[in-house]
């Protein structure tokens, strides 16, 4: 068994199916307060990262402990709330990045062993349709025209411009 096969660790259907729905679930518990942005809003919106943080956090305190500097169209109490909930969907984004994180690997092995298997059978198959095993050639056949195979490389044409320099010129 090759490496990757052995890496495997087949995923029973119901326990895809019970995370599927769970996964579900969550996307409609927070459905209401989510907002799917288009590309040209995500550009427009300010950025806050990881560096901007402790600049927020601090920010947040200053206006508890100093309310009279608040602009008069936000309030404390809604500067707090909306730092909550934001602290709140940060760990839920952590959350859902690792869960992602562990999917996408868990694809990743599975797909690979998969292919390497499909790899191993379509070998098989091409020796015995060598040997003219009956079924054999059909079978090849069909899986050489769906072989994602590798493509050759054009030859990259050489261009002659006319218009380069010829000689270099020294740079006074």
């Amino acid at each position: 068994m090759a490496q990757n096969q052995e890496m495997i660790k087949p995923m029973p259907a119901d326990v895809a199916r019970q995370a599927s729905d769970k996964v579900d679930e969550i996307m409609k518990l927070i459905s209401p307060y989510s907002t799917a942005l288009t590309p040209e809003q995500r550009k427009k919106l300010s950025k806050a990262s990881n560096k901007t943080f402790s600049f927020i956090v601090k920010g947040q305190e200053y206006s508890e402990k100093n309310p009279q500097f608040m602009p008069g169209f936000v309030s404390t109490e809604e500067f707090k709330s909306a730092m909550e909930s934001y602290k709140l969907v940060l760990n839920l984004r952590g959350m859902s990045t690792q869960l992602a994180g562990i999917v996408n690997d868990t694809a990743m092995v599975n797909s690979s062993g998969v292919y390497s298997i499909a790899l191993d059978f379509y070998k098989s198959v091409q020796q015995a349709s060598k040997k003219s095993f009956v079924g054999a050639k059909e079978i090849y056949k069909d899986l050489a025209a769906r072989f994602p195979g590798r493509k050759k490389k054009k030859p990259t044409p050489v261009v002659n411009d006319s218009t380069a320099p010829t000689e270099l010129k020294k740079v006074a």
